[in-house]
């Protein structure tokens, strides 16, 4: 508002007395006193503008009347009227209206639109004519826009809409049209306004006499009109008026132009079906059928009428300054007492006058009047939006008539009609959708997807046309919710069309380029498909969690489901029994529903062709009963979607009493009530087609007469017979009109006439007739769904609209699809659309084009995912390695950095592979063999298969070198390179271009390398752990099957880079998929195992290295992690095994490095017995080789010193190649052999530290580990190892493994001490191991055999382990009933020994014997008295025998040992009845001895004790007495001696020096150890005096005169448990040693092992040669 309102008001006032003044006709009075009216009222507006103080008080119309009055004068010119309305217009835009501050007055805002609608002025110049009528329109604009336009009445506001319309489209003067300035400025002017209108629309409420609900709707008086006329002169001509209405010089333009509109409007009514047939709305409440059409034909007959009287003369029309008056409209009584403002009547009117332009045929020069119409609609809907569905009375208007019009604009090929057509249908979806639905299923399924489609009522319409309608559908598609709704209210309801479906078909239709490049229309279906993938994979995040019985197909119902009762009453079919009787959602209701329309589908096609199976089919199906009905059937005939009409007009027309029943049910399913005649034939008629046979036809029109006379007895119809018999004369009337054969059609009068005594005798009422005739002339009789969208008769419209206001018309409230529905939508439509994608991508090269088709596959990738189908995202896989061709090697990194296609579809592949991997099945082909076109340009980066924690580097160096890249690096330049530099030289010298195409490839090369960065190619392999189990199965069969015919590759050892790679990425994937490896190990071992074979791999290639080592180094990597895989693992290490001969020499030194790393690590791991032989036979075979050996020692070495690794299992395996090996290296590098001895010997004792902790724990109570030895595993292991060593290698050829063993047989016999055997077993290891070593050393010996050099030393070894064997277990075996045989076996042997001529054998067999006499005669053992349960006497067997081994040894030495006590003891029991003297009962001053003291002798000589013995004796003759020690210490309180002191004492005298393999820290020595540090065999040998005076001071205690020497047996306290536990396993495996079958099967073995080792050896040594 202006700030001082008077000075404002009196500046208009001056601008308008300014331009009076300035004409002459207002200068007439300048002389007189008195001045012109017009010019007295503006100076006594500015007399009263400064002396209003308060502008509260003030009325407006004081100071708006003065240019009213000029504005509506006749007598000024255009200039002067000009400056009025823009002062005018000022004071309204500005507020001053309101300046008092209480609201505009309703009063000042109706004069002032009736004022400017009233405006007269004399026209001039046609400029300024124009500039006029273009202020005009400002005014009203402004008027109808500002607050106060609310406060306008009906009558303004439609004046004020008139006027607009006149400006632009009717003539202002005499022979000349509006001007297109006006014209566009006449419709910007109604644009505005309907805007203005529509947006007040919300505070608008619906009347309780709406025209919608009253029947004075029909009499309401329209006075807006659209009918322009091309020009005056043709006006008046056709009037037939002239200007003889007019007087000269003046005419009244807009009465004349009131006139030819009120004609127009009424030619053009009549032109077209009654209201009754076409617009008639759904009955009312009260039975009323208000129409708009029938009101607006009325209206403008009435004001036609109104307006044919000429308007008054003008008070100016004979002055000479006088031109031509223009007027906007005619002087019209209206009411300025309406104070509240127009209401919704006014605002439909103008609803209906927009429906009217775009329904009106182009006339003259406005030829895009029906654009103008849907420009203006448009505008209404975005104004009013959601609250025209909350007025009835408009909503009619909508679903009807503007649809219908739309229609009717649409028949136009008009590019602005069309567009205009779907931004209305756009705005009906976004605005009114709920109630608009079934619209905008006719306005897409019926006009725009055919013109999409180059179809349509425009037969070779231009592609402009086509490219419209695709927009129009693109933007649907781009409406976030559009496919759901659709989908959810229209594809999964029986009766509605499948839309979603038919849009989605279409889009992949047209986007398919038939031939030649790509277009418009390709590219905007791209665009459609990409909009609808957009909108459905919004809500697609993560992976949906649809349970099992989601993805599970749905089944039909169990019982019959009535779904026709409902269906006729247009409400939702029962569907509780097949949702499980639960309260179900409404997705889960639609989608039952669609399930159930797609049985139909079928069903009706079935029906089609024949009724009876048809029937038959659908009861099957449950959806019909048992036994048929007519009602239900009725119902079927009627709402069942698809089937054909003349099937149901044959069905209806039978004669049957059944077929009868369902005439009349069928029948039952109309309501006529209301209708005109015509218009229920048209209904009844639209549902069938009459059959052939007149009979038939009679009988159904029977049964309409009836109905329709039943509903309808007050049009005038006597009986249902009349109604009969005028159906059939419509019947016939209309085959009359409409038969394009028929020259002479049928008048009013002969219908009339035909039907003169047809209602009973009488005539037929003639208004009932002539409206029958006006409809069927106008309109064809015929069924709407055999109709194109051109010609779709009015019945379609009525029952549209009808059918749009049930329940089932309207989108459901708050109906949300699920996962389950969004899930089908996607199974529908990803078919087509990946195809037509991938067509538009394969055509496409502009990059914004490739981008979208792009995105598009990958949505769908998403959304694949989301719902879990996976057979997408292998198509979507597939379709973009497709454009990844360039990655050839031909074409060379640079060909692949200038393709913007291949590096969006690499890009695109790799981001569906790793985010989407977990549904590629066969899409991994695709993805692995993009990898490997990279590797063959060597753009492959190295983390692809780098494991976890490896470095670049290290995976850089493993990464095989294709081999197009050494060919390429040797050739002059790339072919892409070649072909730049071949056309940059074109215009240039050859060193620019040379320059220019070798800087060109380096930036297409770096856009490759970036390319391939972007693509995460590492993260496809490393993320692979979370794949799913039957995607990562996949993916390993791709990577085997992208690596080709391996086993050509490993035999030919060509071309094996590709192979090579594959098996990287299999380790890789075996490695980074641990947890699972079982699940994809069975194929990588197939893999290896044809790259390995030896039928393939005959020489060694790159490809057979790699599996080698891969293979070790998978087993290195897992064995520690995944212990129980470890089976499965190494027993591919089977494949080693079976290595051809030159690959296994080839490459054992690399084995032998992996297989010590893979030990190192994960000994502890190999736990089976078959694992450990296959660990040992990969050892065997790689030792052949020189350079292998020393790491084959190593890791047996690093096996056997591992004592988590030792186990009863791996003993064996373990002992067994120790022996192979030593037998092997014996004759070759005797280090060799001694080193492995010492192998033996570290399982030994690992073996009796075993037992001992076992034995420990139970005696504690604790349970037993899982490794834990058992006792029979124990005795087993032990017999094995003490049996080699004294059978095999303690005979064998060479002198120094023979003397080692002999050594350590001893050390190992000695340590068994704490095995605690029973006596049966030593028994039997003396007699039938110890003893026949001895012996037959002794036999070899005195045979001087050339094979086993330096026996004679080994026998004193032998006699002397022997000796020591026999002392220290004499306490333990001296009890059994063998021992008189063993004792006379080991004197049996050593009397062999004595046969061997040898000083040291000469004087150490005795000086062992004397030992043994005087051990066994101080113990108490060898006395006069022993005897055994045969009565045979120790004492003589001892004496007889000895004898031979030296004269020397006689009874009479002992005398010093025996005491008389002793000799007359009474025998004591032993085992089996043996007996033994009491000599082992040592006298008390002997138990009692101190420790460390010698016991006392009895003061007498002669007591209990035993004798005295000479110390100098017993130390001159070496008598081992340790063996009675420990007794006598344990029995006197002493401690007992330890292990180390024990055989320190017995085998003191045959120290040796530990093996020079031995490391200081118990560890693993080498080979290499061996070899500088050689054992010399003086090493083994011992001088005769080291063994006499080493174990006298440690043996005997030596004291003064008269004290005798302590002696004991051996005794280490046995716990009773652990004795009898162990002596319980010993029983048996005495009893086993004892069979000599079981021996020499041994035997036997040991020589089959033997000679295989020798075979092996004599085939290393061929490799060798090889």
């Amino acid at each position: 508002m202006s700030r001082s309102p008077s000075l404002f008001l009196a500046g208009e006032a001056s601008a308008v007395i300014a331009a009076l003044r300035s004409n002459a006709k207002f200068n007439r009075y300048a002389d007189d006193e008195v001045e012109d009216p017009l010019l007295e009222d503006f100076k006594a507006l500015r007399r009263k503008l400064f002396s209003w103080r308060s502008w509260d008080e003030v009325d407006p119309l004081e100071y708006l009347t003065p240019f009213l009055e000029t504005i509506k004068s006749p007598e000024t010119s255009g200039p002067i009227t000009l400056v009025a309305l823009a002062a005018l217009d000022r004071i309204i835009r500005r507020g001053i209206l309101s300046a008092s501050g209480g609201g505009i007055p309703a009063e000042s805002m109706q004069v002032v639109a009736d004022g400017v609608t009233q405006c007269k002025f004399e026209a001039t110049y046609p400029a300024s004519d124009e500039c006029v009528l273009h202020k005009i329109l400002d005014v009203l604009v402004a008027c109808v826009g500002c607050p106060g336009g609310s406060l306008l009445t009906h009558d303004n506001l439609i004046n004020i809409f008139q006027a607009c319309y006149h400006i632009g489209h009717f003539q202002t003067e005499k022979g000349r049209d509006a001007s297109e300035v006006l014209t566009q400025a006449s419709r910007q002017a109604m644009a505005e306004m309907v805007h203005h209108i529509f947006a007040r629309l919300e505070s608008i409420a619906e009347p309780l006499d709406s025209p919608f609900a009253s029947t004075t709707a029909a009499h309401t008086t329209s006075r807006l009109h659209v009918s322009p006329v091309p020009s005056r002169a043709a006006l008046l001509a056709e009037a037939g008026e002239g200007e003889a209405g007019t007087e000269a010089g003046a005419t009244t333009i807009g009465a004349a132009a009131e006139a030819a509109g009120g004609e127009a409007a009424a030619s053009s009514a009549a032109a077209l079906p009654p209201a009754a047939d076409s617009d008639a709305p759904p009955a009312t409440p009260d039975g009323a059928t208000g129409t708009a059409d029938a009101a607006e034909e009325e209206s403008a007959a009435l004001l036609g009428e109104q307006l044919e009287t000429p308007a008054p003369p003008s008070p100016h029309a004979h002055s000479p300054m006088t031109g031509e008056i223009v007027t906007l409209l005619p002087v019209l009584q209206t009411s300025i007492t309406e104070l509240e403002g127009y209401g919704l009547e006014a605002v439909r009117e103008v609803l209906r006058f927009i429906i009217s332009i775009i329904n009106m045929a182009p006339v003259g020069p406005h030829q895009d009047l029906p654009a103008h119409g849907l420009d203006l609609m448009s505008t209404a809907l975005q104004a009013a939006g959601p609250s025209l569905a909350t007025h009835e009375s408009l909503m009619v208007l909508l679903q009807q008539d503007l649809v219908r019009a739309m229609f009717a604009a649409a028949k136009q090929p008009s590019l602005a009609c069309l567009a205009g057509i779907c931004q209305v249908a756009l705005g009906m979806y976004v605005n009114l959708g709920s109630q608009m639905l079934l619209q905008v299923e006719a306005l897409l399924g019926l006009l725009l997807l055919p013109l999409a489609e180059g179809k349509g009522s425009h037969h070779g319409a231009p592609l402009e046309l086509q490219q419209a309608a695709l927009e129009g559908v693109l933007d649907f598609c781009s409406q976030p919710g559009f496919a759901r709704d659709v989908y959810l209210n229209l594809d999964c309801r029986i009766e509605r069309s499948n839309l979603f479906e038919q849009l989605c078909g279409l889009l992949s239709k047209t986007a398919f380029p038939v031939s030649g490049p790509l277009a418009a229309v390709h590219l905007q279906s791209l665009d459609g498909i990409l909009a609808i993938l957009a909108a459905l994979a919004d809500s697609c995040n993560g992976v949906s969690d649809l349970d099992a019985g989601s993805t599970v197909p749905l089944s039909g119902p169990e019982s019959y489901v009535d779904i026709w009762s409902s269906l006729c009453a247009g409400d939702y079919p029962p569907l509780e029994a097949m949702l499980g009787d639960r309260a179900a959602s409404p997705a889960e209701r639609a989608r039952v529903e669609k399930f159930l329309k797609g049985r139909l589908a079928a069903a009706a096609d079935h029906f089609n062709r024949d009724s009876k199976k048809g029937f038959q089919f659908l009861q099957s199906l449950k959806l019909l009963p048992p036994q048929l009905d007519p009602p239900t059937v009725a119902r079927f005939l009627r709402c069942c979607p698809g089937l054909a009409k003349p099937s149901i007009g044959e069905i209806l027309g039978e004669r049957d009493a059944f077929y009868e029943d369902v005439r009349t049910a069928f029948m039952e399913t109309f309501d006529f009530r209301g209708m005109d005649f015509d218009l229920a034939l048209r209904m009844f008629m639209d549902s069938f087609r009459p059959p052939g046979e007149g009979q038939k036809i009679d009988r159904i029109m029977q049964v309409f007469g009836k109905r329709y006379h039943d509903q309808m007895p007050s049009m005038g119809l006597r009986s249902s017979d009349a109604a009969y018999v005028l159906a059939f004369s419509v019947i016939m009337l209309n085959t009359d009109l409409h038969n394009t054969q028929n020259k002479k059609k049928m008048t009013l009068d002969d219908f009339a006439r035909i039907n003169r005594s047809t209602n009973d005798g009488d005539p037929m009422p003639r208004p009932l007739l002539e409206g029958i005739y006006a409809s069927i002339a106008g309109d064809e009789l015929k069924i709407s769904s055999e109709s194109t969208a051109n010609e779709l008769p009015s019945v379609f419209w009525y029952q549209l609209t009808a059918e749009a206001r049930r329940p089932r018309g309207r989108m459901q409230p708050g109906a949300t699809t699920d996962e389950a529905l969004e899930r089908d939508m996607f199974g529908l439509i990803w078919g087509p659309t990946l195809a037509a994608v991938s067509v538009v991508l394969d055509n496409a090269s502009d990059p914004a084009v490739v981008a979208r088709a792009l995105e598009c596959l990958q949505l769908a990738a998403r959304m694949a995912a989301y719902h879990q189908v996976d057979e997408v995202v292998d198509s979507i896989a597939a379709s973009l390695a497709r454009f990844t061709a360039v990655l050839a090697p031909p074409n060379g990194a640079a060909a692949f950095g200038g393709s913007s296609k291949a590096r969006g579809a690499l890009q695109a592949l790799f981001a569906v592979a790793n985010r989407h991997g977990d549904l590629l099945r066969s899409g991994w082909r695709n993805v692995i063999d993009a990898v490997l076109r990279l590797h063959r340009l060597d753009l492959l980066p190295a983390a692809v298969i780098a494991t976890d924690g490896e470095e670049p580097e290290d995976a850089r160096l493993r990464l095989p070198r294709p081999a197009s890249i050494n060919k390429t690096r040797g050739s002059s330049g790339s072919l892409f390179s070649r072909a730049i530099t071949s056309l940059i030289s074109i215009d240039g010298s050859d060193a620019v271009s040379a320059e220019q195409a070798a800087a060109r490839e380096a930036e297409l090369a770096a856009r490759a390398v970036a390319t391939v960065e972007a693509c995460h190619i590492d993260e496809v392999f490393a993320d692979s752990k979370f794949l799913t189990g039957e995607s990562l199965v996949e993916l390993v069969k791709a990577v085997m099957w992208s690596a080709g015919n391996v086993a050509g590759a490993a035999r030919s050892g060509e071309n094996t880079s590709t192979s090579e790679l594959c098996l990287e990425l299999l380790i890789t994937l075996a490695l980074r998929n641990r947890d699972r490896v079982a699940l994809i190990w069975p194929l990588l071992h197939e893999f290896l195992s044809a790259v390995t074979a030896a039928d393939n791999a005959k020489s060694v290639n790159p490809l057979v290295e790699r599996a080698v080592t891969g293979l070790l180094r998978i087993c290195q990597r897992l064995l520690p992690y995944k212990e129980d895989t470890a089976e499965t693992l190494l027993r591919s290490l089977k494949l080693v095994i079976g290595l051809s001969p030159n690959v296994v020499w080839e490459l054992a030194e690399t084995i032998a490095i992996e297989m010590l790393a893979l030990l190192k690590s994960s000994a502890p791991y190999v736990r089976s017995e078959s694992d450990w032989r296959t660990v040992c036979a990969i050892l065997k075979l790689v030792s052949v080789r020189p350079e292998a050996a020393p790491l084959a020692y190593d890791c047996l070495s690093v096996a056997c010193n591992n004592s988590q690794a030792l186990s009863a299992d791996s003993y064996m395996p373990l002992l067994e190649a120790c022996l192979q090996f030593l037998e092997r290296y014996k004759q070759q590098n005797i280090e060799a052999a001694v080193h492995y001895l010492d192998l033996v010997e570290v399982l030994f004792t690992w073996l009796v530290a075993q037992s001992v902790a076992a034995a420990t724990a139970r005696s504690n109570g604790a349970l037993s580990d899982e490794g834990t030895l058992t006792d029979e595993q124990l005795v087993d292991l032990w017999l094995t190892t003490v049996g080699v060593l004294a059978k095999n290698l303690c005979k064998d050829e060479c002198q120094p493994l023979r003397d080692n063993s002999i050594m350590v047989l001893s050390r190992a016999l000695v340590a068994s001490e704490r095995l605690h055997l029973p006596p049966e077993l030593w028994v039997q290891t003396l007699q039938e191991l110890l003893v026949p070593v001895a012996t037959d050393l002794a036999r070899l010996a005195v045979k001087k055999s050339k094979s086993h050099p330096g026996a004679e030393k080994s026998v004193r070894l032998a006699v002397s382990m022997l000796a020591k064997t026999v002392l220290q277990y004499i306490e333990v075996v001296q009890g059994d009933k063998d021992f008189y045989a063993l004792w006379q076996a080991v004197l049996q042997a050593l009397q062999d020994c004595m046969a061997v001529r040898h000083e040291a054998v000469q004087e150490s067999v005795p000086e062992n014997a004397k030992n043994m006499l005087l051990v066994l005669a101080s113990s108490g053992i060898l006395t006069p008295t022993w005897q055994d349960s045969s009565g045979r006497s120790l004492w003589d067997l001892t004496f007889s025998k000895v004898h031979f081994i030296s004269s020397g040894l006689n009874p009479s030495m002992l005398q010093a040992t025996l005491s008389p006590q002793s000799r007359e003891v009474s025998p004591r029991p032993l085992t089996d009845g043996v007996t033994s003297p009491g000599a082992a009962s040592a006298s008390p001053a002997v138990l009692a001895a101190p420790d460390g003291a010698a016991p006392a002798a009895a003061e007498d000589g002669s007591g209990s004790g035993l004798p005295p013995v000479d110390a100098s004796a017993a130390h001159t003759n070496g008598l081992l007495v340790d063996a009675a020690v420990p007794e006598a210490m344990a029995a006197a309180g002493a401690v007992e001696p330890s292990r180390d002191e024990v055989a320190a004492a017995v085998g003191g005298a045959e120290e040796t020096p530990k093996p020079a393999s031995r490391s200081s820290d118990g560890g693993s020595g080498t080979l290499e150890g061996v070899r500088s540090h050689p054992i010399s065999p003086e090493h083994l040998e011992e001088t005769p005096g080291q063994s006499q005076g080493a174990a006298a001071p440690a043996a005997v205690s030596t004291a003064g005169p008269g004290d005798s020497a302590a002696a004991n047996t051996t005794g280490v306290a046995v716990a009773p448990e652990a004795a009898a536990a162990v002596g319980t396993a010993a029983a048996a495996a005495v009893q086993r040693v004892q069979v000599a079958a079981v021996a020499k099967q041994e035997e036997e073995a040991e020589e089959e092992e033997y000679g295989a080792e020798a075979q092996a050896e004599q085939s290393s040594s061929t490799c060798k040669q090889s």
